[in-house]
């Protein structure tokens, strides 16, 4: 949660950068502020130039990773939010119960596989869980993106 004096700074960069980017823009104004998003602060910065109306998305990345990012669309922030929260989601889903059991078993296998190579022994255990974890593992990804394409 950001002080007072923090999220007046961030707003006031926000439209600061907008600024920046529409040097003819008049009336800048903060049209809406998240705190938490995509694990970063966004700033919705609203402005009049050559009388229409225009949006800037500008998104301030978790202290420390990098420098905010202006989007003059709403097409551009949402590509480069999809593309962001694939890598949380993936990262996420990757630490999760299974997804350890999945690398451990991957790892197990390898480490049978790499100390003889000429005549590997994986135990038909081993195998048969190996094969039901990743089937199970990444099938729910082939699921969930299908649910949400249609």
């Amino acid at each position: 949660m950001l002080s007072a004096q923090d999220r007046t700074n961030v707003k006031s960069r926000a439209i600061d950068l907008s600024r920046e980017v529409r040097p003819k823009g008049q009336d800048f104004t903060i049209g809406s502020f998240i705190e938490e998003f995509a694990g970063g602060i966004v700033a919705i910065v609203d402005s009049q130039e050559e009388g229409s109306k225009k949006r800037d998305f500008v998104y301030f990345p978790p202290y420390g990773s990098g420098p905010p990012t202006l989007y003059k669309s709403t097409d551009k922030f949402l590509g480069a939010l999809s593309g962001r929260l694939g890598a949380t989601y993936f990262l996420r889903d990757l630490l999760s119960i299974p997804g350890i059991i999945a690398i451990g078993i991957t790892v197990m296998i390898g480490y049978l596989v790499f100390k003889d190579p000429a005549h590997p022994q994986i135990p038909e255990v081993l195998s048969g869980a190996f094969t039901l974890i990743l089937g199970f593992y990444f099938g729910r990804f082939s699921r969930t993106r299908t649910e949400i394409g249609s």
